[in-house]
């Protein structure tokens, strides 16, 4: 009897895009439920512990998973989140509060890493304050986690474009 045919792996950076926007839902939650409960909380913990999941899913597919802020626009995995954009405001403007235009979760972070960023993304602006937040990443021993701004340069349109796309992967 003939061995049934498999269907084709689907193309990891398809799967990175679909598993983008559940993740990044993921880390939003863990920011504002670290805001209302200390980390030993089970609420909290559990938000925790869904974000690595999910980050743990993507980082198999891929080196790293990048979150950035390009012209105003919210972009996970090297695509746009259109789709519920609104209820990552306070998000965004967390980001920008802290001068951070984007954020890369390397292959190897754990939940402690995870835990450590969570804290740092939940003080008070004023914190950073003749710093930077990837200074207070390097400080706290986060090495799987990257945090600053686009870097793009002066250059022309179709270099700046291209930029872009390295830095937050490709539509």
């Amino acid at each position: 009897m003939p061995e049934p045919e498999h269907a084709p792996e689907a193309d990891p950076q398809a799967q990175v895009g679909a598993l983008s926007a559940i993740a990044l839902r993921a880390l939003n939650t863990a920011i504002a439920q670290r805001r209302m409960y200390p980390p030993e909380h089970p609420i909290a913990s559990r938000a925790l512990t869904l974000l690595a999941f999910y980050l743990e899913r993507i980082l198999a597919l891929a080196e790293e998973w990048r979150v950035a802020v390009v012209g105003g626009k919210l972009m996970a995995g090297g695509r746009p989140i259109d789709e519920g954009a609104e209820s990552f405001a306070p998000f965004l403007d967390s980001l920008k509060a802290r001068g951070i235009e984007t954020i890369a979760f390397k292959r190897g972070v754990d939940i402690e890493e995870l835990r450590r960023f969570i804290s740092l993304m939940i003080l008070d602006s004023k914190w950073f304050a003749g710093t930077t937040l990837q200074s207070m990443i390097g400080k706290e021993g986060i090495r799987s986690i990257e945090a600053g701004r686009l870097v793009l340069g002066d250059t022309g349109e179709a270099e700046r474009n291209r930029a872009v796309i390295d830095e937050t992967g490709p539509e």
